[in-house]
């Protein structure tokens, strides 16, 4: 991989640190020949390694920041990947552009369309990012069956899989998730993707600090 060392995520990286329970869920997971949504891809390590292990899978990547994505895209190229796609805009639960408020310090992965930057800077930087809902996306890119789904865009996911699970027919459904969540984000977005799985028959299989790991029915 192309790492900056001076971002945290890229110095966890350096030293062997990731998510292996939530990879490792995700591959066991995954139906061969559908698709695995990276949503808040960041530079792509969880595609990277996906397309590794499982080189018959087509990936589809979400990232909306263009420094993630040159990233991204050189980390594809040195690896001579073909199956990802990057998809370099945000999914949201409308199409309108939306203020993503970038993090310039040392986490980019920091990211987010709910969070001020502040805490960390000194003031918000913010870029207006072009948008599309996820089943808008699917469709754009002719996905008729998701094996796996990784959803981690700071505070954003319940919005975007609630309008999702409004309009997507029920074969959509990915079969295995990977959510981030955190309880402080549900008053700023008016409900928990936890609760939202739950309710649309997901189960809970298990969950590390952040992220939380389900299976339909």
């Amino acid at each position: 991989m192309h790492l900056d060392l001076t971002q945290n995520l890229d110095l966890q990286y350096a030293q062997g640190v990731y998510d292996k329970e939530e990879i490792e869920f995700l591959l066991s997971s995954y139906e061969e020949e559908s698709y695995f949504l990276d949503v808040g891809a960041n530079q792509g390590f969880y595609s990277l390694f996906f397309a590794k292990h499982k080189p018959n899978a087509r990936i589809l990547a979400f990232e909306p920041d263009p420094y993630n994505v040159e990233k991204f895209q050189k980390n594809i190229s040195a690896n001579k990947f073909r199956n990802i796609k990057v998809c370099p805009y945000a999914l949201s639960d409308s199409d309108e552009p939306k203020d993503l408020m970038i993090n310039t310090t040392n986490n980019r992965g920091g990211n987010s369309m709910v969070f001020s930057q502040t805490p960390w800077q000194k003031k918000d930087v913010k870029m207006k990012v072009p948008c599309k809902t996820l089943l808008g996306a699917l469709n754009a890119n002719e996905v008729h069956r998701i094996g796996a789904l990784k959803i981690d865009i700071e505070g954003y996911e319940f919005p975007v899989l609630k309008r999702f699970f409004e309009d997507a027919p029920q074969d959509l459904y990915p079969k295995a998730i990977v959510v981030e969540a955190f309880g402080h984000t549900i008053n700023r977005v008016t409900g928990s993707p936890i609760e939202l799985l739950i309710r649309r028959e997901y189960r809970l299989i298990n969950h590390t600090s952040f992220n939380y790991f389900f299976l339909f029915r």
